[in-house]
């Protein structure tokens, strides 16, 4: 009896442990391969035996199309960093003349018991500010009696007035309008008589000043880039004039008072003006003064521009997009390599402009197309590349030789910029470094204070320091890097404002550099061989002109 249970219970045993074992396995067949290889420890299986590195695992994973989408709006490029608004000189004097005010041929005036007569005369003053020395005269022909006289109902004025005394009459009680009012006194217990005037050539004047030419007003105009840029600014004048005899001078930047006081005379004076004060536009200048003689020359505004710097757009691509591959170098217009590839301009390439023979060749673009490479230098041309014309030697031009840009002259001329020539780059410190092109992140690379070992490799040709010595890299030449799967590109895209003018920049994408120069509104460029896995980064510097983007993409997608 006993064995018989036992029995049944090991059979319900075996029958549960046959069920879960079903179980098992159907899960495991409805789990989806991959995931099902992970659970056993097995390696997923390629669809082709190849064994190629750029072949795809097969593990699904999201790609996110859009790795970067912004809008830089308007990049402004600077050409100078710092501009002179001069002026024209201006003369302010005053000139002072006795004036008629009023004139009144004959005046009759009495009092008696039974007939009083007053009379008023009324006189008006354009700017009371500027008159001086005001009298009353007359010439009495008859006279008895006192006689008053008064200003604005207040008594200036009172005795006898024969003959007429001069009346100087009180600047501060003068008004634009006033009336001078003239009577006699009472007769008094004389009831008889009749106190009495008669009064010719009555005369109201004084000295007027002529303030006409006391203040003089000019402009200068602000552009928007330099005004967003500003970050100082500064008013300079020589007056000429005599420090005894002048009265205060007041100067005006846009209605707001700048300076009041005699200025140091004969020499050139210095105003620092708040950034605030200087407008986009039109801005106004005025010189006032209320007295003597000012003759004002060498006025000029002077403006300073923030060092221009340039945003850095960054994006990320996922690492599981790249795989190992050995680096092959990519043919690129504009840089300097020694390769001129395919299609390029040689105005965009210095290696092309000294591939069409014995050319000159310039860094910075100049204003003019055409200008940056030329077969002939002359006098008249060089003031068009602030960097100096220079050869394949990089030797300055002869007709440039002895200018801002001529490396091996041993000078630097004055406001030369130490990224245009050498000499200045060391001149202002001997332990500079110095690239004979223009490095990948732009002309402010070209003279630098240090060097770091990700840095040293930007300049084409290798810093050097004053003594010629070349500055090399002690980094090892890395064959084994990662790259964009060759399924997969990655775009960048830009769409500018449509306005058919030129749009032209320097773009970097992680330091390696390629030229937009285009009419249209829109551009785009494969960079699957300039990106990364994990985070990037893109720079753009405009070139001869400001321009405004719109947006700004960078699409990674299946090919």
């Amino acid at each position: 009896m006993i064995s018989r249970k036992k029995a049944q219970s090991a059979a319900g045993a075996a029958g549960l442990i046959a069920l879960i074992a079903v179980f098992i396995v159907l899960y495991l067949l409805l789990l989806p391969p991959h995931e099902r290889a992970n659970l056993l420890g097995d390696s997923p299986t390629s669809s082709s035996g190849s064994g190629n590195s750029n072949s795809y695992d097969g593990a699904p994973f999201t790609i996110n199309k859009t790795s970067l989408s912004t809008s830089p709006g308007r990049i402004d490029y600077l050409k100078f960093n710092s501009y002179e608004h001069p002026l024209p000189s201006v003369n302010l004097y005053t000139t002072t003349s006795a004036s008629v005010l009023t004139q009144e041929e004959s005046l009759y005036v009495k009092n008696g018991v039974f007939d009083v007569l007053t009379r008023n005369v009324t006189f008006k003053i354009q700017d009371v500010e500027y008159i001086d020395n005001v009298l009353l005269s007359a010439t009495t022909k008859k006279g008895q009696g006192m006689l008053r006289v008064s200003l604005n109902g207040n008594m200036i004025y009172e005795g006898m007035a024969n003959p007429f005394p001069v009346i100087n009459i009180d600047k501060t009680s003068l008004q634009p309008v006033n009336i001078i009012s003239l009577e006699v006194s009472p007769v008094g217990w004389r009831f008889w008589t009749t106190n009495e005037y008669l009064l010719d050539n009555v005369q109201i004047t004084g000295d007027i000043t002529d303030v006409s030419e006391q203040a003089s007003k000019m402009s200068f105009i602000v552009t928007d880039t330099e005004k967003f840029n500003l970050e100082k600014a500064s008013l300079r004048f020589f007056p000429d004039c005599d420090p005894t005899s002048v009265g205060k001078l007041r100067v005006y930047i846009n209605n707001q008072n700048i300076y009041s006081g005699i200025p140091d005379c004969t020499q050139l004076n210095r105003v620092d003006l708040s950034t605030d004060m200087i407008s986009a536009g039109t801005n106004f200048i005025t010189f006032k003064t209320d007295k003597g003689y000012y003759s004002i020359f060498q006025i000029k505004v002077d403006t300073e521009l923030e060092k221009q710097t340039y945003p850095l757009y960054y994006f990320e691509i996922d690492n599981r997009l790249f795989v190992g591959e050995e680096e092959d170098k990519e043919e690129s217009c504009g840089e300097v390599d020694g390769i001129c590839p395919a299609n390029c301009d040689e105005d965009l390439d210095r290696d092309c402009c000294f591939e069409t023979g014995n050319m000159y060749w310039c860094d910075v673009v100049p204003n003019e197309d055409g200008d940056r490479c030329v077969a002939v230098v002359t006098t008249d041309i060089c003031n068009r590349c602030v960097t100096g014309y220079e050869d394949k030697s990089n030797d300055a031009a002869e007709a440039c030789e002895g200018l801002c840009g001529d490396d091996k002259d041993n000078i630097c001329p004055e406001g030369c910029s130490k990224y245009y020539d050498e000499d200045c780059c060391f001149d202002e410190s001997e332990d500079n470094y110095w690239c004979n092109d223009v490095p990948i992140y732009g002309i402010s690379d070209v003279c630098k204070h240090s060097l770091t070992t990700s840095q040293c490799d930007d300049c084409p040709s290798n810093y050097k320091t004053k003594t010629g010595s070349s500055y090399k890299c002690n980094s090892d030449n890395e064959l084994d890097i990662k790259a964009l799967r060759n399924d997969f590109k990655a775009e960048l895209v830009m769409r500018f404002i449509d306005d058919s003018e030129k749009k032209a920049a320097h773009v970097y994408v992680n330091g390696h550099k390629f030229y937009v120069n285009t009419y249209k509104n829109k551009y785009s460029k494969d960079i699957s061989g300039f990106v990364e896995p994990g985070s990037n980064a893109v720079k753009i510097e405009p070139d001869i002109t400001s321009i405004d983007i719109i947006e700004l993409k960078i699409e990674v997608s299946p090919k």
